[in-house]
């Protein structure tokens, strides 16, 4: 039988039972059917079943269900056997279940089994039950649907009905099911602390089940110092176990700290001393929660949020009670498992392996964020370009409000000549290679916190900027006030049309090529279309002068005789020298760079420095 549950303990506790002999074939409505195999059972279950064939199907019939609550912590079951017999079944946290027991020496061996289980890294659960008479079935149904169809205070009523009658239950036993960790578990989070990522783990298991398996994948750092903050029933008592910790970590500034701390210490936190430990937590290497409510969890990932500097918080889940942990967060991360997809659906991204996050994070962001970066500055810079030349021009119109260039360069300036190559580069940039990003984590550093997005990045992309247009601007009115008669062979002058495409064949083909020059990852594809841009706007232009339309002036043969008169491909190339003089000159400061890198120590240091204002860096392989 291949069976579904909504949790792993539910799974393997019937499939175990699968395995010994009791086999539960699915339900036909209400009615659940198990078989028996006689010859699979151990003789003292084969005694309670009495004598049966060595085959046997045997019917409950389910009554009601008094589903999982976080606070309760608990699911039970209420069936009627083939005898007429109605019992309670509940399963859940032993800390939840255990009390509700009455008293027998079977509690104390249970919970020494169960505390041995949680250090090995297993995942425990407590099962009782509870023999119920027709008129306490009838009494509980009664009040249960009094309850559900009251309009006020209709939770808080349900939950004392089954609080009622989940007493004076009989504890069954313990089960253990083992939470084995995925692949690669340890190397990703070494990697994301490596990169500068706080990682905390909030859990609904024991302190010593979660401890177990913080250290065995490496959340725990080896030799950091531990702090408990367990079994809190005051805020006095928390005030203190927080002052203590800060004091500590206080005085031993060196020793990382780790902070363990469960769901009652946390909710007493949360309510009564919410900023101190805040702040007292995020001094921590590593932090670890447990048994922990889905609320709660939520909880403090709200509280990060409000956390010095506005960190970005991303929470990863696999399960249901990770959903309002991963909505809570700015970026939600959902693991498709065994466990169901209700977090998949959730989440801004959802995967199947926890180790994915580490390309996720590490190659994907640092590209998208780069990509990102350089999209947004190089939109700005183009445009600034473009229109800069328009205020030039006013200046020397005395603002006349007439614009140099024609109408149907201001219109396909954006939509065709700059549009695609920066479109392309949006896709396919890559400051480092993958495997380089891989093995040095330290690297998301660079794009961690916006850093590509600050002012010096913007403000050196405006004057880069208005240095460009500058030099186009003056460049051309320079050669225009000298000699306006450019042409080679038209006798008379140019006229203003032929002053605007000078202006604009110059803008296109240098922001293109700034563009190419800037990125780092030059295929083929993002040449191409750096060159067919410019090609397209030579060759629509052309066509467009040949056709007598006449917009904003006479553009007939305007550009075609431009491209046969030497001054003007003399003025371009003199345009694009000046205009790259500053790149040209990092370029070569970085070559010589490159060369001091593998001379002198300090070479790459300081040609990083130098170039840091820029906000594209070599690759690590060029050092």
């Amino acid at each position: 039988m291949d069976y579904q549950a909504s949790s792993p303990d539910e799974k393997a506790l019937v499939e175990a039972c699968a395995r010994m002999g009791l086999v539960y074939i699915g339900d036909d409505g209400d009615q659940m059917q198990i078989r028996v195999r006689r010859s699979c059972v151990r003789a003292n279950v084969r005694s309670r079943l009495g004598e049966i064939p060595d085959e046997e199907l045997i019917q409950y019939e389910r009554l009601a269900v008094l589903e999982f609550t976080s606070d309760r912590k608990r699911m039970s079951i209420i069936v009627r056997d083939a005898h007429g017999q109605i019992w309670l079944y509940t399963k859940g946290a032993e800390s939840h279940v255990l009390p509700l027991c009455a008293h027998t020496p079977l509690i104390e061996t249970t919970q020494r089994h169960i505390d041995e289980f949680a250090k090995l890294g297993l995942r425990t659960l407590a099962v009782a039950r509870r023999r119920l008479t027709e008129q306490q079935y009838r009494a509980f149904h009664d009040e249960l649907i009094e309850a559900g169809s009251s309009l006020v205070d209709r939770v808080e009523r349900v939950a004392e009905c089954q609080q009622r009658v989940e007493t004076e239950l009989e504890l069954l036993g313990a089960t253990a099911v083992e939470d084995a960790l995925q692949d690669d578990v340890q190397s990703t989070l070494q990697a994301l602390g490596q990169a500068g990522i706080r990682v905390w783990v909030l859990t609904g298991d024991k302190v010593e089940t979660a401890l177990n398996i913080a250290l065995s994948c490496g959340h725990i750092p080896d030799g950091a110092a531990r702090y408990f903050i367990t079994e809190c029933r005051t805020a006095d008592q928390v005030q203190q176990h927080l002052d203590t910790l800060a004091l500590e970590m206080f005085r031993q500034r060196d020793v990382p700290f780790s902070m363990l701390i469960d769901g009652a210490s946390l909710k007493i936190a949360l309510e009564a001393h919410r900023e101190q430990f805040r702040d007292v937590s995020v001094r921590c290497r590593a932090v670890l929660c447990c048994r922990l409510s889905p609320l709660q969890k939520s909880e403090v990932v709200q509280l990060m949020k409000t956390a010095e500097g506005a960190p970005v918080t991303a929470a990863i889940g696999d399960g249901a009670n990770d959903v309002s942990m991963i909505q809570e967060a700015h970026v939600g991360l959902g693991i498709v498992g065994r466990e169901g997809r209700q977090a998949a659906r959730c989440a801004d991204y959802a995967f199947a392996k926890f180790c994915m996050l580490k390309k996720l994070l590490l190659v994907h962001g640092h590209y998208f964020s780069t990509r990102l970066a350089v999209l947004v500055l190089y939109f700005f810079y183009k445009n600034l370009v473009f229109m800069g030349i328009q205020l030039y021009f006013q200046i020397h119109s005395l603002f006349s409000n007439q614009s140099v260039y024609d109408s149907v360069f201001l219109t396909l300036y954006n939509v065709v000549y700059t549009a695609i190559p920066v479109l392309v580069l949006a896709l396919t940039e890559k400051p480092y290679q993958e495997q380089t990003l891989l093995k040095n984590p330290a690297l998301y550093q660079k794009v961690a916190g916006n850093k590509q997005y600050a002012w010096k990045y913007f403000i050196g992309w405006m004057v880069l900027g208005i240095y460009h247009f500058s030099v186009i601007y003056f460049f051309s009115y320079a050669v225009w006030i000298e000699n306006p008669a450019i042409y080679a062979h038209w006798p008379a002058t140019a006229s203003f049309a032929c002053y605007g495409t000078i202006l604009i064949h110059n803008v296109v083909v240098l922001v293109n090529l700034k563009l190419l020059i800037e990125s780092i990852y030059k295929s083929y594809v993002f040449i191409a279309t750096v060159l067919l841009s410019i090609f397209a706007f030579m060759g629509s232009t052309f066509v467009y002068n040949l056709l007598n339309i006449n917009y904003d002036g006479s553009m007939l043969q305007v550009y075609n005789n431009l491209l046969s008169s030497l001054t003007f491909w003399l003025l371009s190339f003199v345009i694009l020298i000046a205009g790259f003089l500053p790149d040209l000159t990092m370029l070569a400061i970085r070559s010589i760079g490159v060369k001091l890198g593998h001379i002198f120590p300090g070479g790459a240091k300081y040609r990083r420095a130098l170039f840091q204002w820029r906000g594209n860096e070599l690759q690590s392989t060029d050092l």
